[in-house]
């Protein structure tokens, strides 16, 4: 495949050199995982566990690679025991779905959400009742406290005025303003 390239010598060393400074460093990196996860969780393992890891990895792809016969049914075994062997992770994988469904569901900000609207849902049902039908809300931006009002509250005692400037009847249904 490379004799296209005018120095094919050299491009074959290259590329043997290239894929085997991708294997070491996948190994290096896999053992450095593996002593990490096997020291509850340090940053920087001890070095004979991490070669401890490197060797075990190394020896059990030499023995599959072995039984396998050297040739390309070799490389398949080690690829099917790799399957096998990461099937029964499934079954974690399931179970850490299901317990970050559970912990979400737990989620402040989801419940938080969950009881707004059933607040509203329950404001909405308990001014349709009390005034037959003629309610209704309006969401809109908070209308700053009166410096003047001793309650710091907006909202005077007296009725409102309508349209006419005239103080309200109270033959209009409240409105219940979410502000």
């Amino acid at each position: 495949m490379l004799e296209q390239y005018p120095i094919a010598g050299v491009m074959s060393v290259l590329v043997m050199i290239l894929v085997g400074i991708f294997f070491v460093s996948g190994a290096d990196a896999a053992s450095i995982v593996m002593g990490t996860l096997s020291q509850k969780g340090a940053f920087e393992p001890t070095r004979f566990v991490v070669v401890f890891w490197g060797v075990v990895t190394g020896a059990v792809a030499a023995v599959m690679l072995l039984i396998g016969g050297g040739g390309g049914d070799a490389l398949t075994g080690l690829q099917n025991l790799t399957i096998l062997v990461a099937a029964p992770f499934t079954l974690v994988m399931v179970g850490l779905c299901w317990a970050l469904l559970k912990d979400l569901r737990r989620d402040p900000l989801i419940v938080r959400g969950e009881k707004g609207e059933e607040a509203v849902e329950m404001a909405v049902i308990a001014g349709h009742e009390k005034y037959a039908g003629e309610f209704e809300i309006r969401i809109g931006p908070a209308t700053p406290p009166d410096a003047d009002s001793p309650s710091g509250s907006s909202r005077s005692d007296t009725p409102a005025e309508n349209e006419d400037g005239a103080a309200g009847s109270g033959d209009r249904a409240p409105v219940a303003d979410a502000r």
